[in-house]
């Protein structure tokens, strides 16, 4: 965990840069801290937490949880500015959004995002192209008037570097 987010923990306060609501900022806090977390670090980005908040509520306003609206989750922060790592496609593609609805507490989302095996492998690290990703942000919208009620995104993810090499999530090798 980054000293600032751990100072900023014992303070009592969690930077707005993991969530915009105190629950997203809850989730972002469980997910670095995890003990299965792979990644040595992994600091929450502000613009990354704006775009999962609008995310989050469009998603309500649709009444639908999907990672499709508005572009792919790749195009989605590439358009906000977000300087995504350019092997990511753009399009419809997403090496970089979680996404959920319907569950209110914190530690339910988390064990049902665990719970789920794609989710569990982008979120913890636990593959190769996942481990690289080291900026977090979380969205949470709460609605009674919509289907989910609850909505959540996640974006874990990567800035560009310069390495030209195409991510590859499954391999013959």
């Amino acid at each position: 965990m980054t000293t600032w987010l751990m100072l900023a923990m014992l303070a009592g306060e969690v930077p707005l840069e993991c969530g915009l609501h105190p629950k997203a900022r809850e989730l972002a806090v469980a997910i670095i801290q995890d003990s299965q977390q792979q990644r040595l670090r992994l600091r929450c980005d502000g613009m990354l937490a704006v775009v999962a908040q609008r995310k989050a509520r469009e998603m309500a306003q649709r009444g639908s949880v999907s990672h499709i609206g508005g572009g792919g989750a790749n195009s989605r922060v590439v358009a906000a500015g977000y300087p995504l790592d350019k092997r990511y496609g753009i399009g419809i593609a997403n090496q970089i959004e979680a996404v959920a609805g319907g569950i209110a507490d914190v530690d339910e989302i988390w064990d049902a995002f665990k719970d789920s095996p794609g989710h569990r492998a982008h979120l913890l690290g636990e593959h190769p192209v996942y481990l690289q990703q080291d900026e977090i942000a979380v969205g949470y919208h709460h609605d009674w008037e919509t289907p989910h009620v609850d909505y959540w995104v996640v974006y874990v993810a990567r800035r560009e570097d310069g390495n030209q090499q195409p991510v590859v999530l499954i391999s013959k090798e």
